[in-house]
Formats: structure tokens, C-alpha cells, sequence
């Protein structure tokens, strides 16, 4: 509440608004710090699960319980719970798994735009980043999933924001890397500023232009012409057939049928150029 207008719109511009937001992005910061510190701690598995995931609860509770941060949690608890029953961390299987579970106790989260987001932006990394891009360089991985996360989300974008941001890959490669920084040495300078106020300054100024960086490049990117570009919404049927070609793509391991999603944008996803607006004329005023 306390961002600028201008600032948010450049990140809503850019694709990155949901650096934002509260998700998964600050919960696996979180378990990162932890982890780093349990390195250096001669402390038992168990109790580390154990903190862990007090400090992840509590944090999700003072966040206030938004669905793409109970997914976060919910599925790190499962991975981290797979020790206790000599099973290998399945990231595939805790996503499903989390995915059951949530609907389970509230299928109303599939009208939830940041549910929506969190489990279609890591159901992407999970399966279409292995299917599409494994052998490639570390690069064409980086960008390519980027543009691969982007048109997953298209529908989502369609029916809640009638936009798609066209800068959203830059942004995403320049932008969430700097807020990430950002919020990680600003956490870790919050936790030195209680041994040294020196040494929390010098961490803190750091992240400070890592800010910097992060609000200059959207200003930049949002300027673009391209940075936002109108969409109609998509019907229920399009949505439905957009995402039946995906799956049938995974099913089949044929990646020729991800060639129906280029026909199914063309011909489902029209862009408005200028928006325009109608007015009615009834004699005394206008409505």
C-alpha cells in the first residue's frame, strides 16, 4: 500500500508484479537463509524440519494465508516430510500432491487469481521446462522458461487483466533477479542489525541499489511500446482447448502438438489496438 502508483504500474506493465506480492518467491528466500544457517549448526534433520516449519507457518499466518503462500509451504512440508518415510524428494509428486490437498479443502481457490498463477508458473517449471528445453544451454534454459511461463499464464492474464506483457522476459531476467537480492539482503541485515548497526547498514545500502536497479529497469521497460499489449478474454471452451493442447503434448512426448497453441492464439486471442468506448445518448444525460 505504501509503493508508488507510477512504480507499481511499470511492474504491472513489465510482468513482474508478482515480485510484489507475497508467494512462493519470499517463502523459498526464507527456507534458503534457514538453510544456510542450519549448515553451519550442528542441529538434527528432525529438528531442522521441526523449525523450519514453525517459522514457515508462522510466516504464513502473518502474511495473512494467500493461497500461492500455502502452496509454497504446503509443498516444501511434503518434500521435507519425505525423509521421515525413506522416500526421494519428488517435486512432481508433492505438487500434485499439494494440488489435491488444497482443492480438497477448498475448491473455490480455482477462481483464486494467485492460486491460479503459483501452481500453473510451477507446474511449467516442473513439467514443460524438462519436456522442452533439457540439454540446452544454461541461457536458452534461463530465457526459455521464461517465455514458456509466460504463455502458460496467457489465459490467466486474459480473463483477469485483458493485457499481455510483450517486455514481461526482459523483465523477468533483469528484474526478479535484483528484487531477489533485494529481499534477501534485506532480510539478513535485519537479522545483523541486532549484533552490528555497521555492518546491517552496509548490507542493507547494497540490497538499496539492487532496489534502484530493479525500479529503473521497469521504468524502462514500461516505456517500451510493446510493454502491454490488449487481449480480449478467452471463452471457457478456449481456455479449455489451450490447456488440452499442453497436456496432450506432455501425454504423448511430442512437442510438434505445442504448434496447436501458435493456431490457438492466432485465431482465439485477437488484439485490440484501441480501446474504445460507447456512449448512450438518452436526451437529458449520458450513461
Amino acid at each position: 500500500e505504501g509503493l508508488d502508483q507510477e512504480l507499481t504500474q511499470n511492474f504491472k506493465k513489465t510482468g513482474v508484479s508478482h515480485v510484489l506480492a507475497v508467494s512462493g518467491l519470499h517463502v523459498g528466500l526464507l527456507v534458503l537463509l534457514l538453510n544456510v544457517a542450519f549448515k553451519k549448526l550442528p542441529i538434527p534433520y528432525g529438528l531442522q524440519f521441526v523449525i523450519l516449519m514453525t517459522v514457515l507457518l508462522f510466516y504464513l499466518a502473518f502474511t495473512g494465508g494467500q493461497a500461492s503462500t500455502v502452496r509454497a509451504v504446503l509443498m516444501f512440508g511434503i518434500l521435507q516430510a519425505s525423509y521421515f518415510f525413506n522416500r526421494a524428494k519428488e517435486p512432481k509428486t508433492a505438487y500434485l500432491l499439494t494440488l489435491f490437498l488444497l482443492l480438497l479443502y477448498n475448491p473455490f481457490y480455482l477462481y483464486d487469481i494467485g492460486f491460479l498463477l503459483s501452481f500453473l508458473s510451477v507446474g511449467a517449471i516442473l513439467f514443460l521446462r524438462p519436456f522442452l528445453l533439457a540439454g540446452k544451454p544454461k541461457y536458452v534454459q534461463l530465457i526459455g522458461l521464461t517465455v514458456i511461463i509466460q504463455v502458460v499464464l496467457l489465459p490467466v492474464f486474459s480473463l483477469f487483466f485483458h493485457y499481455f506483457s510483450l517486455a514481461a522476459v526482459l523483465g523477468n531476467l533483469w528484474i526478479v533477479p535484483a528484487v531477489s537480492y533485494f529481499l534477501g539482503i534485506g532480510s539478513v541485515a535485519l537479522l545483523f542489525s541486532g549484533v552490528s548497526t555497521v555492518l546491517a547498514q552496509i548490507l542493507a545500502g547494497s540490497g538499496y541499489y539492487s532496489a534502484q536497479i530493479a525500479m529503473g529497469a521497469a521504468e524502462l521497460l514500461a516505456k517500451l511500446p510493446f510493454s502491454e499489449v490488449p487481449i480480449r478474454a478467452m471463452q471457457p471452451l478456449e481456455v479449455i482447448l489451450f490447456y488440452a493442447i499442453i497436456l496432450a503434448a506432455l501425454l504423448s512426448r511430442r512437442k510438434k502438438l505445442l504448434w496447436g497453441l501458435l493456431f490457438a492464439l492466432i485465431i482465439f486471442i485477437p488484439y485490440t489496438i484501441k480501446p474504445q468506448l460507447g456512449m448512450l445518448n438518452v436526451g437529458q444525460a449520458e450513461s
